[in-house]
């Protein structure tokens, strides 16, 4: 027996939204879907970056750049991408405050900074500030 698809079964199933407050009394946004895709923003953004790390294990506290391995043109990118899929306003983002340059490995590079002894400094972008990025409709994470 096969099934045919018929011009209303191929629009995606509605989505609803709700305000919530979790156990800290913070509000959450929470989108219902009817399919069984993620409906949190938790949810969404852990399956939106382990789509792009090729499925390694992705949790609030994992750094973009230590943890999974994110950084230069490939940060930029996702971020992009990021900002696009969730409607964010990522203005005050700065990428060098998280993120070097794409430059692979450099004997020079290496030994510039040997030489020297100082690295580029990079504050830790978490999985949980995207989240709450996310919440929030913008960035607001502060680098000291």
């Amino acid at each position: 027996m096969t099934t045919r698809q018929t011009g209303i079964d191929r629009f995606p199933p509605p989505l609803t939204y709700r305000l919530v407050t979790d156990h800290l009394g913070s509000p959450r946004l929470v989108i219902n879907m009817s399919d069984g895709a993620p409906n949190t923003a938790l949810e969404q953004v852990i399956a939106f970056i382990r789509d792009r790390v090729g499925g390694r294990d992705v949790a609030l506290d994992k750094r973009l750049l230590e943890d999974l391995g994110i950084d230069g043109a490939d940060a930029s990118e996702l971020l992009e991408e990021f900002a696009e899929r969730f409607h964010v306003d990522m203005s005050g983002f700065r990428p060098a405050d998280y993120f070097g340059p794409e430059a692979g490995f450099s004997p020079l590079a290496l030994l510039y900074y040997r030489l020297l002894r100082r690295l580029p400094k990079t504050e830790p972008l978490y999985v949980r500030d995207l989240v709450s990025t996310v919440e929030a409709g913008r960035w607001s994470k502060a680098v000291k």
